[in-house]
């Protein structure tokens, strides 16, 4: 075993909480080491979110392409050169990852590849293909993530039964492909390759897709998916798959009106995600772990003092930026601080066709609160700018409490979702009343006034569609 080495802090992770921690506790003093089994980035930069952005730009880029003449513009010979869009895919990822590590290097972050486990308060045990060697700290932050799930039964094999990283690697468009959970992964999934050209069928065993979005949203999703052939199975659990001829696999699966039976070439299971808790704690530390999420508290400190952990692996929320907020907060208590975090305003998108973006209470969660509950909308099909993008699908919905003002939640589905839910984020953290977003002048025609119609109606009176009320 290497002789020990003492640093204020070892980060286990390198993720965008890991990484994003390690800076940032350089940044305020700290002598800092990282360690990493696999890809500086993690998951999100390596096989999560960037790289299924790319194919998810280059689904639109293709749509868009094929509809050209809708605006006067005649494209001939448009082909898609799947090749060509996993090199580009590894290009960006490439190059977003020398970034990180270029970041790391000018913090005099010092990285440590191999596999990290505490053994005890203040030491990280490292294992790779060196040996062993023992870092001493101060403080410990745990990053270590999540991992595709899987179901029994379905076990992936990386040639017909897929996950979403084995998604992300097909050189091939698929003929048929089988979706196996109807959550945010399994319908990015779903729209890039539908629009790739592919037969999809999506198997979801609740009664609703994106289960805890507004269900109004969700409703008005499956409609829209269902016009861009994606076929949607609801309340329909898996039951068996076997393999048939011609290399295709034929699942079969319980749906509330009886047998569905799906024939695909690729069957993509995506059922959420597995916490990486195991093995990351020596048995005599007694790390309080629950369900396989390491349970923090507000300062996302364990139970052990000077161990945190963030992201993923704290089963909160399993989004990356809330990793990075929660490495932020870490980071600052690690080097003497005293932040907590906050998840009333924590907005998420999903990156279908179209999108899905949401922050706050939804108004079924507000209405089970016992809120006395008031909403506005607007129509993307009354936008200027969304009909002259051609992207006149979904609405805009705000959530607010009628008795106060005071703004809840708000839900887009529409173009550029996942950008305009910024600003109900901020109003929200903000604490913003419902007449503050009527009062803001937008500019326009852009899509963001669409926020400024749909307050307008929650009062009563909109400017732009039919009011619902004529006195306030």
């Amino acid at each position: 075993m290497k002789a020990n080495k003492r640093v204020d802090l070892v980060v286990i992770g390198s993720g965008p909480g890991g990484y994003v921690a390690a800076i940032r506790a350089a940044q305020r003093g700290a002598t800092v080491a990282i360690v990493e089994k696999e890809t500086i980035g993690g998951v999100c930069l390596n096989r999560g979110c960037i790289p299924t952005k790319v194919l998810v730009q280059a689904a639109e880029l293709y749509h868009d392409i094929q509809h050209a003449e809708e605006n006067g513009i005649h494209i001939d010979g448009c082909h898609l050169e799947m090749a060509r869009v996993l090199a580009r895919k590894n290009e960006v990822v490439a190059k977003l990852r020398s970034g990180v590590e270029s970041l790391l290097k000018a913090n005099a972050v010092e990285l440590v590849h191999g596999c990290g486990k505490v053994i005890d308060r203040g030491v990280v045990e490292i294992v790779n293909a060196d040996g062993r060697q023992q870092i001493e700290c101060g403080s410990i932050i745990v990053a270590t993530g999540s991992e595709p799930a899987s179901i029994p039964g379905l076990e992936r094999d990386g040639a017909h039964i897929l996950d979403s990283t084995d998604a992300l690697e097909l050189d091939k468009v698929p003929e048929s492909l089988a979706v196996i959970g109807g959550g945010y992964i399994g319908l990015e999934f779903a729209s890039i390759f539908s629009a790739f050209g592919t037969k999809v069928t999506v198997i979801e065993m609740l009664p609703q897709l994106l289960s805890g979005q507004d269900k109004e949203i969700s409703k008005r999703l499956r409609g829209y998916m269902k016009a861009r052939r994606v076929d949607i199975q609801t309340e329909t659990r898996f039951e068996e798959l076997r393999t048939i001829a011609d290399d295709k696999a034929e699942i079969t699966a319980a749906g509330k009106k009886g047998s569905v039976k799906v024939v695909a070439e690729k069957v993509l299971v995506a059922v959420g995600r597995k916490l990486n808790s195991d093995g990351v704690f020596a048995e005599g530390m007694q790390i309080s772990v629950d369900k396989g999420a390491v349970v923090v508290d507000e300062r996302l400190q364990t139970n052990v003092p000077d161990v945190y952990a963030i992201g993923d692996v704290t089963g909160k929320m399993l989004l990356a930026h809330v990793a990075s907020a929660q490495a932020l907060v870490a980071a600052a208590n690690v080097t003497g601080g005293n932040d907590t975090i906050d998840y009333r305003a924590v907005p998420a998108s999903v990156f279908c066709s179209p999108e899905v973006a949401s922050v706050g209470l939804t108004e079924e969660q507000a209405r089970e609160r016992s809120i006395n509950v008031k909403t506005g909308k607007f129509p993307f099909s009354a936008s200027g700018r969304a009909l002259i993008m051609g992207q006149t699908d979904g609405f805009v919905k705000l959530v607010l409490d009628a008795d106060t003002g005071e703004l809840l939640g708000g839900h887009v589905i529409g173009p550029d979702a996942s950008h305009l839910i910024a600003e109900i984020a901020l109003a929200i953290g903000t604490e913003c009343t419902v007449e503050e977003i009527a009062h803001t002048i937008h500019v326009h025609p852009t899509l963001s006034e669409t926020w400024m119609e749909a307050a307008e109606d929650a009062l009563g009176f909109p400017l732009h569609q039919v009011p619902r009320r004529t006195s306030r």
